[in-house]
């Protein structure tokens, strides 16, 4: 037990051997443990449940360990997809969580630990996020990558104010940024953002982040798609996921300051404008929203009327995957990155 009665994990291994031997005896192996390499999995604690032996909970390099194999061995398989990898690395990161809260970790263990699970989180959020419910939860995925984001962020600043241990201020940065991209519409987000010492807000990814927020904010819109691509590899997957919202408040404008019988808008510009990849999307969601094309079989392009007695303002558009983004993304090894193990600022 330590000082505050908390209790220090002796097992140095992936998984506790009583937890091995229960869960052969059940047959409650998994796919990826059928190599006979088990994983602790996620279990909720419960009222009667006895304390926790030391031989039960792994130690802190035991748990670093752990979240290694778990994204350079499994996050990069491709026997089974994505969505299937993640159920499996969500509940194995819940159990190390779980863990951080049983030992009662010091700040600065406790972030080396979250600082992964928090990468993790995000690049599923942005490469899941279409997916049906079925297939991925975005609203689990996000809630569990808020308490992440937000006990990171009070270690952080635990640390600064007791001066006790240290943290890498590169990761710092990408994790403040990822929260204020997550959070864009928050202003308490962006106020505390602004309050942090300057070597922090004054890095290119934190400031840029601050720009894309405060704009936000402005509505200007135009000058977001624009540094929105100027966001490197995660941060930017996150500040994506803000542009189905963005996009929809310009058609929406656009509704207005366009709407006639006559007026047509190029199908090229919008897609310019609004950094759309491929055209079919850009007509999906244009149709979504009850807006309809205006093509001409004399002419090659394809215009677009607005008119806001059509525009259906109960309906949203989807999250879709960006090149911008991708093309970023494919610079790094992903479980280098997801680590922290390269320079991602």
């Amino acid at each position: 037990m330590t000082e505050n009665n908390y209790i220090i994990g002796t097992c140095k291994e992936f998984c506790p051997s009583k937890e091995i031997k229960l869960r052969k005896s059940r047959n409650l192996v998994h796919y990826y443990e059928k190599n006979g390499k088990f994983i602790k999995e996620f279990t909720r604690s419960a009222a009667d449940r006895k304390m926790e032996q030391p031989e039960n909970l792994r130690t802190f390099d035991a748990l670093t360990n752990t979240l290694e194999y778990l994204f350079n061995t499994i996050f990069v398989d491709r026997e089974k997809p994505l969505n299937f990898r993640y159920d499996f690395i969500f509940d194995r990161c819940r159990a190390v969580r779980q863990e951080i809260v049983m030992q009662n970790f010091p700040s600065e263990k406790t972030v080396k630990l979250l600082e992964p699970i928090v990468m993790f989180l995000s690049y599923s959020l942005y490469r899941l996020n279409s997916l049906p419910i079925s297939l991925f939860d975005t609203q689990i995925c996000k809630q569990h990558l808020h308490e992440c984001l937000l006990k990171c962020l009070s270690c952080y600043e635990e640390i600064d104010v007791m001066n006790v241990g240290e943290y890498k201020m590169e990761n710092r940065i990408i994790v403040e940024a990822i929260q204020l991209m997550l959070n864009i519409d928050d202003f308490n987000t962006i106020q505390r953002v602004i309050k942090l010492k300057k070597a922090i807000k004054s890095s290119f990814i934190l400031e840029t982040a601050i720009k894309i927020s405060i704009n936000y904010h402005r509505r200007n819109y135009h000058k977001i798609l624009h540094d929105i691509q100027e966001l490197p590899h995660i941060v930017g997957a996150i500040a994506s996921l803000n542009l189905s919202k963005i996009r929809k408040e310009i058609f929406r404008i656009f509704t207005i300051a366009y709407s006639s019988q006559v007026l047509k808008v190029p199908l090229d510009f919008i897609q310019r404008l609004l950094i759309y990849d491929e055209q079919l999307s850009l007509l999906k969601h244009l149709s979504d929203l009850g807006i309809h094309e205006n093509s001409n079989e004399k002419e090659t392009s394809i215009d677009i009327n607005f008119n806001r007695k059509k525009f259906d303002n109960s309906k949203s558009i989807p999250n879709t995957l960006q090149h911008f983004v991708d093309n970023k993304l494919d610079d790094f090894h992903l479980p280098d990155l997801i680590l922290m193990k390269t320079c991602v600022t």
